[in-house]
C-alpha cells in the first residue's frame, strides 16, 4: 500500500492548507507516475488572463478570465484590458479568431502600442491584410 508524506523545506516556516471541497461526492486526485513540480502552477510562464470575445457589431465578451472589458477602435482594432495588472509589460499574448465566412490571420500585439500591465492593442486582418472584425475570438496571455 502506498503512503503519503508530507515533508517541510528546513527554510520555510509557512503552512499548508489543504481544504476539502464544498461537497457530499467523493474526489480523486491522480498523480503520474513520475516527480511533479507544482511550483510553476500560477508561476512564471503560466496564464494569467484568457477571453473569448464576438469582436462583430456590439463587441461583448462570452467568457472571460481576468479580462475587464474588451475596447473596440474601429474594424478590426481592439484592446484587451486585464481586471488585475500583469506583473510585467513583458507578457506573451495569443490570438486566433474567425469570421462567419472566410478565415482570418490574427495579428495580436504593440502594432504601434506597446503593451502595459493591464492592456494591448490587437488587430484582426483578413489574408489579404486588410482590417476585419472577427467573430469568434480568443485570446491567452501568459507571464
Amino acid at each position: 500500500m502506498a503512503t503519503i508524506k508530507l515533508q517541510g523545506n528546513s527554510s520555510g516556516s509557512g503552512t499548508i492548507v489543504l481544504t476539502a471541497p464544498n461537497t457530499n461526492s467523493t474526489r480523486t486526485v491522480t498523480l503520474p507516475d513520475q516527480d511533479l513540480d507544482l511550483g510553476g502552477i500560477a508561476g512564471a510562464g503560466s496564464v494569467k488572463a484568457w477571453v473569448n470575445f464576438n469582436g462583430t457589431g456590439s463587441v461583448s465578451i462570452r467568457d472571460d478570465g481576468n479580462v475587464s472589458s474588451i475596447t473596440d477602435h474601429t474594424t478590426g482594432k481592439y484592446t484587451v484590458n486585464t481586471s488585475t495588472a500583469m506583473p510585467s509589460a513583458n507578457f506573451s499574448a495569443n490570438c486566433d479568431g474567425c469570421r462567419a465566412n472566410s478565415d482570418i490571420a490574427l495579428i495580436a500585439g504593440p502594432v504601434h502600442f506597446a503593451f502595459t500591465t493591464t492592456s494591448f492593442r490587437m488587430r484582426t486582418l483578413e489574408y489579404d491584410a486588410s482590417s476585419a472584425d472577427s467573430l469568434n475570438t480568443c485570446v491567452t496571455i501568459t507571464h
